[in-house]
């Protein structure tokens, strides 16, 4: 009896209406999990220039990361974008790594998600980059191309992330969820989402989010 209530809920529910809620709520989300991964990248990326190099140049690195990032918080991110390519160009490695997320960061705040996600992929591929950082940059480039790229390509690339050991783990199978529910597989999306949403160890807000998509898909 259950399943059918649930079935004719969601007859009753527009389709339109709920694509339009599903996509308020990637707007209002998604620079939520950029934020988050990046906040994790500024202090390990920052600990490791800090750790590598000489004060002197950790000195120079960390005012021209100040202020490009000062740009980014006055509303200018082509400005910021430029400055962080310089920056990834001639800084030590741990800030030309974190320069070059920022970088993507800034194209994405102006829409540019295409070359955002480019940066994101060199970051991916690049073999001198430890594959925490990897693996973060192949689930940012998923973010930004969730609702346009193959979902089978984002999905191929997202399924390794999806390991209980992975740190991204949780991230990675968000974006699978949501493209399963792009995809029009509502009752997989909504088992994954129901999965998130049980997970007492993922991110609160995660769970929060995952809670909401369930509201959309008439759980």
């Amino acid at each position: 009896m259950a399943d059918h209530a649930e079935d004719g809920l969601l007859r009753e529910i527009d389709e339109e209406l709920r694509q339009e809620h599903y996509a308020k709520l990637w707007s209002r989300y998604g620079n939520s999990i950029i934020a988050g991964a990046l906040i994790i990248i500024v202090s390990i990326a920052s600990y490791q220039a800090w750790r590598a190099y000489d004060q002197k140049t950790r000195q120079t690195d960390s005012e021209s990361f100040a202020f490009a990032h000062k740009l980014l918080g006055e509303d200018k991110p082509s400005e910021a974008a430029s400055a962080f390519r310089i920056l990834a160009e001639d800084a030590t490695k741990g800030y030309a790594l974190l320069a070059r997320f920022q970088e993507a960061a800034a194209l994405a705040i102006e829409d540019n998600k295409h070359d955002a996600a480019n940066i994101y992929r060199s970051i991916a591929s690049d073999k001198g980059v430890d594959q925490v950082y990897r693996d973060l940059a192949t689930l940012l480039r998923a973010t930004e191309l969730v609702d346009t790229a193959n979902p089978d390509e984002l999905s191929g690339e997202l399924t390794p992330l999806t390991a209980d050991s992975n740190a991204w783990r949780y991230g990675a199978r968000e974006i699978l969820a949501i493209l399963a529910f792009r995809q029009g597989e509502k009752d997989e999306a909504r088992h994954q989402f129901q999965v998130l949403n049980e997970d007492t160890e993922a991110p609160a807000g995660l769970r929060s989010r995952a809670r909401d998509m369930l509201s959309v898909l008439g759980s």
